[in-house]
């Protein structure tokens, strides 16, 4: 047989396998194992391998097959595994928890602490303000401070004691009121309760964000940062500062203009991403 014609067979038989194929498919097309929403890995495969050899076998024989095959298991993994986000991830919705804004700029570190008004003299009140050792280390005379009740504020005011005697962990403080309310001069009934904060310090250019539910002064803890314009939060450490009854000082972790959540997020300690809605 000259090589002509052996050319010219081969050529014949290799048409001949390729439209048995063809036919093959088009009569009993190959179709992809369900999808099983525990292992989205396998029905990837099997979809990116049927769809892969038809579309090869289809289009060209010849080094099709081979091609497809191998397009087919890589895309068919990698769509079934990053298809879809896991359920493992819970959600949080926006009206349950307590967002706030970091900031950079001024802050005034605060004490704050409960107490009682009493009558110095007829044109003087004085607020007597219980605070915990700890919180009066700080605190001396002629320092700024508020006083309020329950009802809303009361007057501005200034430290002009300490007391150096600590009872039950306790030192006492009095502020003397600028100015007295004018009912109370003329016998109005005083509050059983006032709620006194006294400014000890104003720290310049500090980032600084409203005081999480859990954090003390000079540690490191979690905190959740949004992302994705809202749609998540993220878990990240954060090095806090200096503190005061309603900001924190942020030393790292946290930059002007990032929002993390302040409510107690204990409930999801085990929880690195949240979705938020």
């Amino acid at each position: 047989m000259s090589r002509t014609r052996l050319i010219v067979s081969l050529t014949a038989i290799s048409c001949c396998i390729a439209l048995a194929v063809v036919l093959a498919v088009w009569t009993f097309p190959l179709k992809a194992a369900p999808r099983s929403p525990q292992n989205p890995p396998q029905s990837g495969v099997a979809q990116g391998v049927s769809g892969g050899i038809s579309g090869g076998v289809s289009g060209h024989v010849t080094g099709g097959l081979s091609s497809a095959v191998s397009g087919g298991i890589s895309g068919g993994i990698s769509g079934g595994v990053g298809g879809s986000a896991s359920s493992d991830i819970p959600t949080v919705y926006n009206n349950s928890i307590w967002i706030d804004t970091v900031k950079r700029g001024p802050m005034i570190r605060q004490v704050r602490g409960l107490g009682t008004l009493a009558s110095e003299d007829s044109t003087k009140l004085i607020a007597k303000v219980m605070l915990p050792e700890s919180m009066t280390k700080e605190v001396h005379a002629n320092q700024t401070a508020a006083v309020s009740t329950e009802k809303g504020p009361l007057a501005a005011g200034h430290v002009i004691s300490v007391s150096h005697a600590v009872v039950n962990g306790e030192v006492a403080v009095d502020i003397s009121l600028d100015e007295t309310p004018r009912n109370f001069l003329v016998g109005g009934a005083m509050p059983e309760r006032i709620d006194a904060t006294i400014d000890i310090e104003k720290i310049d250019d500090v980032l600084h964000v409203g005081r999480p539910v859990h954090g003390a002064q000079n540690s490191t803890i979690p905190l959740f940062k949004i992302v994705k314009d809202g749609a998540e939060a993220v878990r990240v450490d954060v090095k806090l500062g200096r503190v005061s009854v309603n900001t924190i000082e942020i030393l790292d972790g946290l930059k002007e203009g990032d929002k993390i959540i302040l409510s107690d997020m204990s409930p999801y300690n085990n929880a690195d991403r949240i979705h938020l809605k």
